[in-house]
């Protein structure tokens, strides 16, 4: 005993640990087992989970003995038949008929029932299994001609206190394999074990569970398989299908209500009159409700809504991309993006618009070359694009592809942008320009580019304020037009060619509302709704029937009504009250919209095109926002800046794609 407890079984010891002399109760002779043979501390078995076995006392006819000791359950040599003598009780608690007249002796080859079970290898029929064990061989005891189970013992059997499960045990006697009423599922109860070493679940199923067809909402059930409470998929919002009981009856399975399907499982039914359902428009746009932009959203009843989509309020034009504003204050761009034109955060060019990047609240737009501006709601202004010359206007000369804030500079009411200069006007009437000014078109007295907003010198009292390639011009409150920068082809108006550094009058305009400006030429509306133009004329831009330049103002023929301009390189279109577009000029690349690609001294109508709202032009193509907020363009093409999804000249008015 002096190693007791270092789990190696030693003589003398029963048990060491894990280590036993034997695996059950059977095995010491006993008979009956309550719970699973164990080691105590000092290495011997604990017995008290045994019981009944040879030398007890008691004669368990149940286990095969026929006497115990000198109890003989009153039998005799001559009650047994076996003459006169004394009738013994052997080891294994079986009659010892040695002292008999007529002995019955293990190994005569004749199995005497009553005190053998068998002969050498006449096993009488049985085996390990007739025996009610799972496996083994059984063989003969040599000296007692009583059964040897030792090897069935090996396999087990239903009733030896250990759980077979490869043989289909759930249980044996009190072991049951760890399990209980709520490990399978129950709600309570106490489990026990048959006779046949399955689990007894009769006060288990008293405390129900989850499948007994029975509701147990106290344990948390609120359905049962064929039970849902009286709820059907419609009752719960589907269109139809059966509705189950999940395998806790916890919650109803509705997988075969969704196989018929509902409003709000994002697949549209168009079977049930849906439009939609969540992210599924089923292909619908806000185009397709007669707005420009925007993405259509799905209502709570599968009905499109139409509440997020936007019209444009305003087109501009750049050299070789346009741009957009929307009603909600967001803008979308399309066209050329070599330097970040676009604004949506790349250099990638574009055939259909797309968003510019965190702008949300503009109330205005205007485009220079390769360059964009925006009016915020705040008075204050954004630009984005080519920023060589300072026209972003940030302070320094790097180029941004999203929007950045124009230092030094608020209170803002209107804005304009040349070819590589802005201007600002504000709410007190003054202007501030900045960018390039080589050609003094910021009218400071000065031909030095400004990275930061300057004043033009003695500017006051402006009304409206317009930017050119190369000059710049403003209408004052009084209706005086004032233009400054290169004065080539006398496009200042001034009857000269000088070009002025400051704000100059224009000859004989004193009832201006409205200026606009082109390469090399300049327009201005008046009261009475004529326009005027002067400068550079060689495709018949000045709208008076010649291609003889003019130094000074000259009415463009056979035009009234007019309500806004807008120029382009070497073009002119005015906007009428009636909605409808007249443009004049040069129209190689079909930018006058008239169908044709001839140059127009005067005014032609732009064909197809009413409602007319805004017009836009620059180098040599054209857009205009009508009525219904969608936009059209037309002309020039190769870099998509017509927004159609193509590079295709386009002699007629094309829709700009959503």
């Amino acid at each position: 005993m002096d190693n007791c407890g270092d789990g190696v079984l030693d003589p003398g010891e029963a048990c060491d640990g894990e280590a036993t002399s034997a695996i059950n109760c059977e095995a010491l002779g006993f008979y009956q087992q309550s719970d699973p043979l164990v080691c105590r501390a000092d290495c011997t078995l604990d017995l008290s989970v045994c019981s009944s076995r040879c030398g007890d006392d008691i004669i368990q006819v149940g286990f095969g003995e026929q006497c115990e000791g000198d109890d003989l359950s009153a039998e005799s040599c001559t009650s047994l038949g076996l003459g006169v003598g004394n009738l013994g009780c052997n080891e294994f608690c079986r009659y010892d008929t040695t002292g008999c007249e007529y002995s019955i002796t293990c190994g005569d080859d004749l199995i005497v029932h009553r005190f053998e079970d068998c002969e050498g290898d006449d096993l009488d029929g049985e085996t390990c299994e007739s025996l009610g064990w799972y496996g083994g061989t059984l063989a003969c005891g040599e000296f007692d001609c009583l059964y040897d189970l030792e090897s069935c013992q090996n396999f087990g059997k239903c009733g030896d206190s250990t759980v077979q499960g490869t043989y289909g045990e759930e249980c044996d006697g009190s072991e049951l394999d760890s399990s209980t009423c709520e490990s399978l599922g129950y709600y309570g109860g106490t489990l026990t074990c048959d006779n046949f070493c399955h689990f007894n679940l009769g006060d288990c199923a008293s405390f129900g569970k989850c499948g007994d067809s029975i509701i147990q909402a106290g344990d948390g059930e609120i359905c049962e398989i064929g039970d849902v409470g009286g709820q059907t998929c419609e009752s719960r919002g589907w269109y139809g299908g059966d509705l189950g009981c999940n395998d806790t009856c916890t919650a109803l399975d509705e997988s075969g209500c969704a196989a018929v399907g509902r409003c709000g499982d994002n697949l549209v039914q168009a079977l049930f009159e849906e439009e939609c359902d969540g992210s599924d428009l089923a292909g619908a746009t806000c185009r397709d409700f007669g707005f420009f932009s925007g993405t259509p959203t799905c209502s709570a009843a599968c009905v499109i809504s139409s509440s997020t989509c936007q019209r444009a309020v305003r087109v501009t034009t750049g050299q070789f991309f346009a741009c957009a504003l929307l009603a909600d204050g967001s803008a979308r761009c399309w066209g050329g993006n070599s330097v970040g034109e676009l604004g949506n955060g790349t250099t990638v060019s574009s055939l259909v618009p797309v968003a510019v990047q965190g702008l949300t609240d503009a109330t205005d737009l205007v485009a220079g070359s390769e360059f964009a501006c925006a009016l915020i709601s705040d008075g204050t202004v954004k630009c984005w694009g080519h920023n060589g010359y300072g026209q972003l206007g940030d302070g320094t000369t790097v180029d941004h592809a999203t929007p950045q804030t124009v230092q030094n500079l608020s209170g803002v009411t209107a804005l304009t942008a040349g070819s590589f200069h802005a201007c600002a006007l504000l709410q007190d009437g003054t202007v501030r320009c900045w960018g390039r000014n080589g050609s003094s078109q910021l009218g400071d007295g000065s031909s030095t580019n400004r990275l930061l907003p300057v004043s033009p010198t003695g500017l006051s009292g402006v009304r409206v304020i317009a930017g050119g390639y190369y000059h710049t011009c403003a209408v004052l409150l009084t209706g005086q037009a004032q233009c400054w920068g290169v004065n080539l082809n006398g496009r200042l108006g001034d009857g000269t060619t000088t070009t002025r550094n400051t704000p100059t009058n224009v000859t004989g305009i004193t009832t201006a509302i409205h200026i606009a400006l082109g390469n090399q030429h300049t327009c201005a509306l008046l009261e009475d709704g004529t326009v005027r133009c002067w400068g550079y004329n060689t495709y018949g831009q000045l709208g008076h029937g010649s291609t003889t330049e003019s130094w000074t103002p000259l009415t463009v023929s056979g035009l009234g009504g007019a309500v806004s301009l807008a120029l382009g390189f070497i073009h002119s279109c005015a906007l009428l009250s009636d909605g409808t577009l007249r443009c004049w000029g040069h129209n190689r690349q079909g930018e006058l919209g008239d169908g044709t690609d001839i140059n127009r001294s005067l005014s032609v109508t732009t064909t197809g095109l009413t409602d007319v709202e805004v017009v836009a032009a620059d180098e040599i193509y054209t857009c205009a926002v009508k009525g219904d907020g969608l936009v059209w363009c037309w002309g020039f093409n190769d870099y998509g800046q017509l927004g159609d999804g193509t590079t295709i000249t386009r002699l007629f008015p094309a829709e700009v794609l959503p």
